[in-house]
This record gives C-alpha cells, sequence and structure tokens, in this order.
C-alpha cells in the first residue's frame, strides 16, 4: 500500500521547513572547518590564549632561586631538567627534604580543592604533610608545582605563590 499523495507532499513541506527560518545559524552557517576544534571539546577553566607544550618556556627558565628559597631554604637552587610522559618539568633541591617541581603537560585540568593562584582558579591536586601540588589550566596547558619540605608548613601557599611567579614569568 502506498501512502497517499498528499499525505507525501505535506510531510516533505514539514520536512523542508525544519532549519529554514531566517535566523537559525544552522540554515546559513558556513560549512565547517576540518582545522577547527571540536565544539564537544571542554572549555579552559583560564580563558585566554591556547598554549602548546612544544611552544611553552622551558620551565627552568621560570623561578628565580629568590622565589624558590622559601621551600628549599639552604638547599642549592640549581635546576634538573625533567621530560617524559608528555610533559616538560624542572626540578629544584634534593627532591626528598627540599624541594619543588614545576610541570606543564597537555592533560585536562585536575580535580581537588579550590584555591586562588594569583587571581587564577587553580586546585589543591595532592597534599600530605610533606608534600603539596597546586595547578593552573590555562589554555590548552596544566601548569603544576610541588612543594616538598621535611617541615611541611604553608606547603600549599608556598606551591600557589611559585605557580603565580612561574605563570606570570610566562606572560599567562
Amino acid at each position: 500500500m502506498q501512502p497517499a499523495p498528499a499525505v507525501v507532499a505535506a510531510l516533505l513541506l514539514l520536512l523542508s521547513a525544519c532549519g529554514s527560518a531566517p535566523d537559525d545559524a544552522r540554515a546559513t552557517a558556513a560549512p565547517a572547518d576540518p582545522a577547527a576544534p571540536s565544539v564537544s571539546a571542554p572549555a579552559p577553566t583560564q580563558p585566554g590564549p591556547v598554549h602548546e607544550l612544544t611552544a611553552a618556556p622551558d620551565p627552568c627558565t621560570l623561578l628565580t632561586p629568590a622565589q624558590l628559597a622559601p621551600v628549599l631554604g639552604t638547599t642549592p637552587a640549581e635546576p634538573t631538567p625533567q621530560t617524559g610522559d608528555g610533559q616538560r618539568a624542572c626540578a629544584w633541591g634534593d627532591g626528598e627534604f627540599h624541594g619543588v617541581q614545576l610541570s606543564m603537560t597537555e592533560e585536562g585540568p585536575a580535580q581537588g580543592r579550590a584555591v586562588d593562584v594569583g587571581g587564577r582558579p587553580g586546585v589543591v591536586e595532592q597534599q600530605d604533610e610533606y608534600m603539596c601540588q597546586v595547578q593552573v589550566h590555562t589554555g590548552g596547558l596544566a601548569v603544576s608545582t610541588r612543594a616538598i619540605a621535611s617541615g611541611g608548613a604553608e606547603l600549599c601557599r608556598h606551591a600557589a605563590t611559585e605557580l603565580d611567579a612561574a605563570l606570570d614569568t610566562a606572560g599567562w
């Protein structure tokens, strides 16, 4: 049994009217650019330019010995570059009793307790009595500092202060 011509015509008319209103963006939008980012990609938590790991500054150049002193104390502030696992990082100190690590990855924002990092939204990713790691997600990069000290008082504040200084030096 075939549908009546009037029913077919009514269905075609109804379907052709869908999305044809002049104010409907889909009807007038330009073809999608294959190089454009996906609409379903999550938005960065910090607005601003997109930063790529390969174009990011050397993390070993972003903190000064004076900025590291509150955590390192008398431990030498000699930078040790670290790469691999999709990250660029730099470590100062002995890494066991007094140390700071600054790392950059292209991972998404971390989960954790919200913290202010120089006016930027950040999170405390990890914390115990000897270590605190704070992250800010900025324009495609997750940038974090980890402060390690045997006397762990105020480590998260120090980690956030050092992260703020590094982001300022990078111009982010």
